[in-house]
This record gives C-alpha cells, structure tokens and sequence, in this order.
C-alpha cells in the first residue's frame, strides 16, 4: 500500500520539524498574526504530510486522495499567510475589511471544491503519467489555471506586504521583515520548477518542503532573538481602538510600537517616531524609568511649547515568556490637559481670593462660616479660627432694618444673587460700612450647597457721602440766598436815580457780582451731575469752593443792593438819549464807528415799561460786540411796524458758533431773560469770521 521513497522520507522528517515547529508557534500565538501564523504552519504541516504520504502510496486511488488533501492545506495556507502578513505589517483596517474577507473566502473555499470534485469534471486534471520511483504526473486541465490564476495573487500579495514592512519602522523591525521577506521567495522557486517540469525534476513538488522552510524561518524571525516576545504581550494592550495613548519600548530604551491615540496625542506619526530613543521623545518619561526599573510607576509629564499639552503616564516593566527578564516597557499615557488646566486656573482663584483686597466668606447653606479670606481678619478682627464654625451674625450691627435680611435670603434661595449694603460691627465694636454680593453654589444636581460673599469696605466713602450730603444742603441754602439777592439786585437796578449810578452799578453788577452769581449757579449744576455720576471727592472738592465763592458773592451782592437808587427811565425820549450816549463814548474810546437809526412811531406805540429792558437788551449786545467780536464796525437799530417793534445791534466782527459750548456766555443768557419779560423773541445769527446779529422782536400791545 505504501512504498518509502528519498522523497517521501525527507518530506516525512520535514513533517516532524514541521510538527515541532507548529508547537513552538501555538504558544506564542497572542498576537493576532501570532494566531494566523500558528494557524498556517498547521496548514504547512498537514500538507506537508499529505504530499509525503501521496509519494509513498502505491495506489493511484490513494495518491489522488492524499493529492485532494494536499490541495487543501496548501490552499488554507496561502490565506492564513496572507492575513498574517496584513497584521503584521499594521495593516488591520484592510485584513478587516468585511468584502475582502467574504472574497478570500469564497475563493478557497471553491477552490478546495474544484479538486475535492475533478472525478465529476475534469477540469483540475484529467489524466496521470508514471515518470520514475512511484511518481506519477498529473496532467492538469483547464481548472488548474484557475487555481494558479486566484492563487498566485495572494502569495505574491504576502510578498510585497513583507517588503512594505521592510522599508519602515525601527531598523530591527525593518531587519526582521527583511528576512521574513526573503523567506517568502523559496516557495515560488521551487514552485516554478514544478510547473516547467525541469529535466530531472518532473512530477516532483518541492513546494511543501520550501514553504515548511520558510514557516521555520518565519519562526526564527519572530522569536529567535527574543525580540518579539515583547510585541504579543504589547500588541494586546496596544488595542488600536482605546483612547489611551499606549508606546512599547524596548530593553534599550527604543520605541517599538505605537497605537494611533499615542500619534494623536504626540502630534507625530508612527514611521517617525518607531525605532527612536525614548529619551529624544519624551525625555522626562525615560530619566524616570532609568531612575526605576522593572517597577510600574506613574507620572505626568508635558509637552508643546506655544500650546502646553499635559499627560497622566502609567509605566509598566514587560517581561519574557518566563517572567523572568525584562525586555521592555510599556508606556501607557492619556491627556490631562483640560483638568491640569483646571488646576492652574483653581490654584490662581485660590491665590486671588487669598491676596484679594476685599473680603471673601463662604458659609454652607445654613449660614455657618467654612472660610474666610485674610482681608476678612483684617477688616472685622476675627482670626480665621474665632470666624470659622459660627454664624455671619457675628458681625451684625443691629443697625440694618431686617427687611435687609429678609429680602437676601429670599432672593438667595431662589437661587439667584444679591446684592446690597450692611451697616456691620468688627471685633472691637466699632461700626463700618460693607458692600456686599452674595451668591449661591449649585452642586451637581442643581442644589443649593452653599454661599459664597464678597465684601467690599465703604465706610470712607459713605462718610465722604454725608459730607458731601451736608455740604449740598449748605449750598442749597446759599443758592436760595444768592436768588434772593439776585431779585434784590434786579428790583435795585431798576430803581437807580441816575443814568450814570445806572452805568456804574450795571457794570459792578455784570463784572462782579452777576456773573459770579450765574457761574456759581451752573457750577452747582455741574456738582448735582458729578454726584449722580458717583465722583465723590472732585464733588467735594468743587462743593467747598463754591462754599467760598459763594459766601464771598453773597456779601458783594448785599453791599450793592444797599447801595442802590431809585430807577433812571421814563420814556422813549430818554432810551433814545441814553443809546446816543452810548454809541457816543463808544466812537469816543474804543474808536469804532457806530451807527444808530431808530423808528419814532414804532417807539411811540410801544409801552413805556419796555424801554429800560429794550435799553438793557441793546447795552449788552454792544459789550458783547466790544469785549469780545473785535468789531470796527456796529450798528444799533430800532424798527417797527404797526403790530411789532424789532431791536438789533450788528457787528462785523469776529463771530462765534452759538450752537458750541459756552456760546454767547452770560450777556447771552442776560438778553434773553429780558425779551422773554418784554414777551419777545431773541435771534442770534453768527459765525466764525462773519460777524454777530442780535434780534429781538416783540409783538406791540394795542392800545
């Protein structure tokens, strides 16, 4: 039944280290290509021993069934190898693609088909020849190229992944697919001179016998120096899909592998960052396992310069199969940046509220004080220890209305901040002034947890406040005084005898008490609008000058009205005489030409009463134009019609914008408080460079 030939005994001794071999792989099959490996050289051996039990059968039934199972085990073997050199060289995402799997496996499978069933068809062989020693030839038919057509393919594929592997990685990762590489190429040698049927060699296959060669150098490429113990034990940590960050390094210190997180997190990929030092990469990392090895540790480190990035390292020593020696490391790492920046920015909070110029108090939600910040000893006296543990009631005065109260813990419960004032008491029992905002702290879940409230102290200012509360009253007192002697002033004014007691005293009046009078009036406006704004002490300032100035016009002003005479007009006779007069010394002192025309009938049919504030209304408009417009050139006139009486006075001098501030000042506002006694309209035209025009027209009572 059988016969032992050369060829059947080396195959048979070839199928025994085969044996051995595939022992060896199956206990280091952790990997995933491990698995596939240790699959295939299953493979490899019960094709290897079909092939020499085919040779040594003497029954051409039994060689064509030991052929059938041969055909089978080489064919497993080519996927299985294929898939191992797709995980080995990294490239999981492919050997895990759903169609590629289904593809591969519909072709083997029908492969295996085709010759398991060639009696029915033919189409794998269709006939044998007897050339030598219990050898026979199949003679292959059309099939057969179908089988080299789908099968070369996946052979050639392991191939040049091997290759791939060979030009990236580490140099002993590049070297150990180097020689993986090379080993793959036997099987297709020997391969061929079965096909072409080389003199000598016909009906021969050596291609179990090169593959089982190649199986045994894969093995001594993976784990006959060692080296790659480490990757099984490494791979099943490094799991491509955590989010870990996971590096192996060797006993040198070398990176060895690297899962994607770990490339995303470093900002480099795996080809440059595999075969480097761990001390060029993350030298910190590596001082620390020098300091330490062969224990598990942890450690943070760092990296990045413009944009720091922060890291939780976990390093754990990596032993051979026996447990013995080290071989490596595994860095296991993820990124705390986000709470190391959590960290910072609470320990800047921390060193604020303790460096803070006010006062900081957290109580828990029922008011009892868990904290206090330096300020807040400074401020009340309490130490930290006096303060800590009792109630804010502490340092209550007893002098803030309880609806204070009540209204702060309502709008605190409602979850809601307040905001408002104390009138509290330090340790020594001396009262002060607080600011207070208060706020609740929500735990996860939305509860109140606790409070938390920022004291500012404002006695000072409250202080200034009621200074300058008492000094507004006095200046509101004064204001009332200076009104009442400003009427006096007026009703005196009008009462004075003698055109030239009338001169004198308008002028005093204008130059040092009636001005004085209207700037102190507006600055006290300007001092109502800095207290709304809160400038507390530029108001008291401004507050203590107006005192002054005030008094000081106040006494002026009550010497004139003491002073005063009985009025100097009667009619339009004695207006007219007094503008002559006037128009008169103007040429006479200040050399300026002026010009008077006026309307008799228009004065006529106007009422008497009018003529001392028509006489007023022009004597300003000319000191407007000589103190100010530089004028060469005025004129002064007085139309009228039946119905209306039209004073002006013009100039050609420098002009102003009476829309700016200031504009026209206080002989301005003079006038205008004339024509609205006299029931008129007052005009002003002018402009920077054309002169000024004074109007003021009123409407004449009939008679």
């Amino acid at each position: 039944m059988f016969k032992l030939t050369d060829i059947s005994i080396i195959l048979f001794i070839t199928t025994v280290i085969n044996i051995a071999a595939t022992l060896t792989v199956w206990k280091r099959r952790r990997s995933t290509f491990g698995l596939y490996f240790a699959l295939g050289m299953i493979s490899i051996t019960v094709w290897t021993l079909a092939v020499a039990l085919g040779y040594a059968a003497i029954a051409l039934q039994l060689k064509i069934i030991f052929a059938k199972i041969d055909a089978a085990g080489y064919t497993i073997a080519l996927i299985l190898f294929l898939y191992f050199g797709m995980y080995f060289a990294g490239l999981d995402e492919w050997a895990n693609k759903r169609w590629l799997r289904v593809c591969l496996y519909l072709i083997t499978i029908s492969n295996i088909l085709l010759v398991a069933t060639n009696e029915w068809h033919g189409w794998i062989w269709r006939g044998f020849k007897a050339v030598g020693d219990n050898i026979i030839v199949f003679e292959h038919g059309p099939g057969f190229f179908w089988l080299s057509l789908t099968e070369y393919p996946m052979y050639l594929a392991m191939i040049v992944i091997l290759w791939s592997a060979s030009r990236r990685g580490s140099d002993i990762m590049r070297r150990q697919a180097r020689l993986l590489f090379y080993a793959s190429l036997f099987p297709i040698v020997s391969n061929m001179v079965y096909l072409y049927g080389i003199q000598g060699a016909e009906g021969v296959d050596w291609s179990s016998l090169t593959f089982s060669i190649t199986g045994i150098l894969f093995l001594w490429a993976l784990y006959g120096t060692h080296f790659m113990d480490l990757v099984p034990i490494a791979r099943d940590k490094l799991v491509s899909s955590l989010s870990d960050g996971m590096i192996a390094v060797d006993a040198k210190g070398r990176i060895i592998d690297i899962n994607p997180a770990a490339e995303s997190m470093l900002g480099r990929t795996a080809t440059s960052l595999i075969g480097k030092g761990l001390q060029e990469v993350m030298p910190l990392t590596y001082s620390r396992l020098m300091k330490a090895p062969g224990r598990e540790m942890r450690t943070e480190f760092e990296i990045g310069n413009d944009t720091q990035q922060y890291f939780d390292a976990l390093l754990s020593p990596l032993y051979d199969k026996n447990q013995i020696a080290q071989i490596g490391n595994l860095i296991v790492f993820r990124d705390i940046t986000e709470r190391k920046k959590n960290e910072l920015r609470f320990q800047q909070l921390s060193r604020a509220v303790e460096q803070s110029p006010t006062s900081v108090v957290i109580t828990d939600k029922n008011g009892i004080i868990t904290f206090v910040n330096p300020f807040f000893s400074m401020l009340t006296g309490y130490a930290p220890s006096e303060a800590i543990g009792k109630k804010t009631s502490i340092v209550k005065s007893g002098q803030t209305p309880t609806e204070v109260y009540q209204d702060l813990w309502q709008t605190l419960l409602s979850g809601k901040m307040w905001e408002g004032e104390f009138l509290n008491k330090k340790k020594n029992g001396d009262l002060y002034w607080a600011h207070v905002v208060m706020a609740p702290v929500l735990d996860a879940n939305g509860g109140i947890h606790s409070f938390i409230a920022i004291q500012e102290d404002i006695t000072d200012r409250k202080l200034a406040e009621q200074t300058l509360e008492n000094r507004f009253l006095e200046i509101q007192e004064l204001n009332k005084e200076l009104k009442e002697a400003q009427t006096q002033i007026v009703e005196q004014q009008r009462a004075l005898a003698t055109a030239q007691e009338r001169q004198r005293l308008g002028r005093n009046l204008h130059d040092s008490v009636n001005q004085s009078i209207h700037s102190l009036m507006l600055f006290s406006e300007t001092l109502i609008a800095l207290l709304q704004n809160g400038e507390t002490e530029q108001a008291i300032r401004a507050a203590e000058r107006i005192h002054e100035s005030g008094e000081q016009a106040l006494k002026e002003a009550r010497m004139l009205v003491h002073e005063g005479q009985v009025s100097f007009m009667g009619g339009y006779d004695d207006l007219i005489l007094a503008i002559e007069k006037r128009l008169n010394m103007v040429e006479r002192r200040a050399g300026i030409q002026a010009d008077f025309s006026y309307d008799i009938s228009a004065l006529e049919r106007s009422p008497k009463e009018w003529m001392e504030n028509i006489y007023w209304i022009i004597l300003e408009g000319l000191n407007n134009s000589l103190k100010h417009s530089q004028a060469s050139h005025i004129q002064v006139h007085i139309m009228g019609g039946l119905e209306q009486l039209t004073v002006e006075v013009k100039d050609d001098g420098a002009g102003f914008d009476p829309g700016a501030a200031g504009g026209g000042g206080f002989g301005m506002k003079s006038m205008q408080e004339r024509a609205e006694i006299l029931g008129g309209v007052l005009s002003i035209e002018s402009s920077p460079g054309h002169g000024t025009r004074v109007q003021c027209t009123m409407e004449i009572p009939r008679s």
